[in-house]
């Protein structure tokens, strides 16, 4: 017996459980593109959380690692763990979610894992997608961040998976099911202000009861904090930069999608493709400098890093205000 649950390799690749559900669910680019246009545009940064990681406004995690991104059409979403699963080998259990269709993050432990560089040597505990198995060869489908933070796929074997198991971390269910939604043009309309404007005019961190939450910081603030740790010599974290990448590859799949379904003026979104091409292209190459930085670090080069996400900031604005020039016709 042999289930292999097809997946479509991510748009996002920032954090795993934005790539894992877009790989699960981009192969329905076309359902999911109406609600991905509308979301995914505000970006945050909380200086107080632990490890201060920028993210999308609909991923970052309000309380107990609740996120918007659950709310993405056709997507169907539960939670568990080891002990609400309640099994007694694990891929029995992933046998039968697999036979459901369902995909299952788990957290598992790399150590036991003969491909990763944590094999034998650290207890390394990872969310991990499981897609798949191979009964009669006892292997088991896994997707993650395995070569050096690359979103890859490996095959492990049961006894390799079984170990792993070694927690009672969170286990996520993902499913594909049928969806549809209706693009909402103000709703985009006004997270493009908030990120201008480096606001949060949903207020939906307010509610929070972590403190590492009531001081995050919106849109283009976010290059101003980037800025910020440079300056304090504090830890270049590149997911920080990748996150900038995703953010624009993103931008040109919405823009294509707002110009396919002919819902703004064709000439100003063509210009807007140009303009985000740009964009990329600074952010792959700003995301290349933090990351020869990290490898050797070079103080002369801070300065360049400094000037690079200043310009990255300003063009951005003026992106931002191209955009909302949309709404003049």
């Amino acid at each position: 017996m042999k289930k292999i649950i097809d997946l479509a390799t991510p748009p996002i690749t920032t954090y795993p459980s934005i790539a894992y559900i877009l790989a699960l669910k981009w192969k329905d680019k076309e359902t999911i593109m109406p609600w991905l246009s509308d979301h995914f545009i505000q970006i945050v940064v909380r200086p107080e959380h632990a490890f201060t990681w920028g993210d999308f406004y609909d991923h970052a995690d309000l309380d107990n690692f609740f996120s918007k991104i659950f709310g993405l059409p056709g997507l169907g979403w539960m939670r568990a763990n080891k002990t609400v699963a309640h099994f007694d080998t694990f891929t029995d259990y992933v046998e039968y979610l697999i036979d459901n269709d369902y995909c299952i993050e788990a957290c598992l432990d790399r150590y036991y894992f003969s491909f990763t560089n944590s094999y034998q040597k650290e207890h390394f505990i990872h969310s991990t997608l499981i897609y798949g198995y191979d009964k009669n060869n006892k292997i088991v489908y896994l997707a993650d961040f395995f070569d050096y933070g690359k979103y890859v796929v490996k095959e492990a074997s049961y006894d390799e998976v079984n170990k792993s198991i070694n927690n009672d971390y969170m286990i996520n269910l993902y499913k594909s099911e049928e969806g549809s939604y209706r693009f909402d043009k103000e709703l985009m309309r006004r997270y493009f202000e908030d990120y201008l404007n480096s606001e949060d005019s949903f207020s939906k961190f307010v509610f929070s009861n972590k403190q590492y939450n009531k001081s995050a910081r919106f849109g283009l603030a976010y290059y101003d904090y980037l800025i910020e740790r440079i300056l304090q010599k504090e830890y270049l974290d590149k997911r920080m930069y990748h996150l900038l990448y995703d953010h624009k590859v993103l931008m040109k799949y919405r823009l294509e999608y707002l110009k396919e379904a002919v819902l703004f003026d064709v000439d100003q979104l063509n210009a807007l493709l140009e303009k985000n091409e740009n964009l990329i292209h600074m952010t792959k190459n700003l995301r290349s400098v933090v990351i020869k930085q990290t490898i050797a670090y070079n103080e002369a080069a801070d300065d360049r890093i400094v000037s690079k996400i200043g310009e990255l900031k300003r063009y951005d604005a003026e992106f931002v205000k191209d955009v909302l020039a949309l709404y003049d016709k």
